[in-house]
């Protein structure tokens, strides 16, 4: 009977982690025996995204009760979001307390400051400890002298903080099993040299730290890198098990056609060529369409897969893709997203046609792509010029803009499906 019970009362907790903390605790009116169940909560979670002074304070408190008469041994994840300032100090000091003496699993502090004079500075005993899985931290200073020892964690995500080079070395070191890093938004570093055989993601969103940024990581897999080219030199090396990279240029970033930008797109696509799967950014991809209309030719490459993500006010868009798909000939799968406003690009005659098939191409898919009240452009000579290249192909998806344009979709529709195609196999399947 005993065990019986037990067991009702671990999967009466375990439906009440799906309900969150405020909603599990109104079930305490329930009975006198379900008062206090769900003070044993695994998961705690606390947001508040209001920036008025009043409703934060009333959060802060409403965190530190629950935290005292919380009951149950151990967590597995403690999650706190609000808009933070220097008075919440004392209060953060006492939820990291709390939190250490449970052996979470994950922690996400997410501090979303003022001003950056405002971030919080992660304490000493933060950095040791042995339970940690899963770290995520934003708004905060990470500076020590002390060894950093997270042997569990397998995912770091820093955003926002101020991070020294010193400290990404110590982190590098006392994460032996860490498996995906993410830098988003950070300062004080400017290289990442990364000898661990398991670290396989990694995520680079780079503020300008200083004129330079060297990423050594020769076992890294994924890469996702976001910079600003006029302010910043990339230098990529040891990179020989890159299978999949994303690159972009910041979305605050005003395009500008420096000689600067001009050699970092040019050589960090060089670098990238023959990976397997390349994701474009859109900022990144209007620059390199710009070269490729101004006479640039890219290198050929052996990708097999390759996203673009356009850019509404860039009218070499098909000129750029074109020259993609002209030098990728191994390609096999092709997506394209981004709302464009049609504008037909300079360079007519690029833009009508490839001069060569596609040869492994199946699958394609293209989300949001092309302008209803303008004719679907340019999404239907996109879509014309691969189902007459592509003779492999076995399945194209399109997604059309979905604002209420009935009658401009119905238009659309019949006539991408009355375009020829080269392959017999190939399904067009609209969504």
């Amino acid at each position: 009977m005993v065990k019986k019970r037990c067991q009702i009362h671990h999967r009466f907790i375990h439906i009440l982690s799906f309900l969150g903390v405020k909603k599990s605790a109104v079930t305490s009116v329930l009975s006198k025996r379900w008062e206090f169940i769900w003070t044993e909560l695994p998961r705690l979670e606390f947001y508040e995204g209001s920036k008025e002074r009043d409703k934060i304070s009333k959060f802060v408190a409403m965190v530190n009760r629950t935290l005292l008469i919380r009951s149950g041994a151990h967590l597995e994840k403690f999650y706190v979001n609000f808009r933070y300032d220097e008075s919440f100090v004392s209060d953060v000091d006492s939820c990291l307390d709390f939190v250490l003496k449970t052996e979470p699993k994950e922690v996400c502090l997410h501090l979303r400051f003022v001003s950056e004079e405002e971030h919080y500075g992660l304490p000493e005993r933060m950095y040791s400890n042995s339970s940690l899985i899963r770290f995520s931290v934003q708004g905060c200073i990470l500076d020590t002298l002390t060894k950093i020892e997270w042997r569990c964690l397998t995912r770091l995500e820093i955003k926002e903080s101020r991070l020294p080079q010193h400290v990404i070395e110590n982190i590098l070191s006392g994460c032996p099993v860490l498996h995906v890093l993410s830098l988003e938004e950070c300062q004080g570093f400017n290289c990442l040299n990364i000898k661990s055989q398991n670290l396989y993601e990694l995520r680079v969103y780079y503020r300008e730290n200083g004129p330079l940024l060297e990423i050594s990581a020769p076992y890294v897999h994924i890469l996702d890198i976001s910079f600003n080219p006029e302010m910043v030199k990339l230098v990529l090396k040891n990179i020989k098990y890159l299978v999949t990279a994303e690159i972009n240029f910041p979305d605050y970033w005003r395009t500008s056609f420096t000689d600067l930008v001009e050699s970092t797109t040019v050589e960090l696509f060089e670098i990238l060529k023959d990976v397997k799967e390349l994701k474009l950014g859109g900022h990144y991809f209007k620059v390199l369409s710009e070269f490729v209309v101004h006479g640039w030719q890219l290198p050929v490459s052996r990708r097999k897969c390759l996203t673009i993500d356009t850019f509404y006010e860039n009218k070499n868009n098909i000129s750029g893709l074109f020259a993609l798909l002209r030098f990728s000939p191994y390609l096999e799968r092709l997506a394209i997203g981004g709302f464009e406003t049609y504008a037909r690009p300079r360079d007519e005659a690029a833009t009508d046609d490839l001069d060569c098939d596609l040869l492994h191409l199946k699958t394609v898919k293209i989300t949001e792509f092309g302008d209803p009240p303008s004719g679907g452009e340019p999404m239907l000579t996109v879509v014309r010029t691969l189902l007459k290249r592509a003779t492999a192909l076995e399945e194209m998806t399109i997604r059309l803009i979905d604002r209420g344009w009935l009658n401009h979709h119905i238009k659309i529709s019949e006539r991408l499906l009355s375009y020829p195609r080269s392959s017999e196999k190939a399904v067009i399947r609209l969504c």
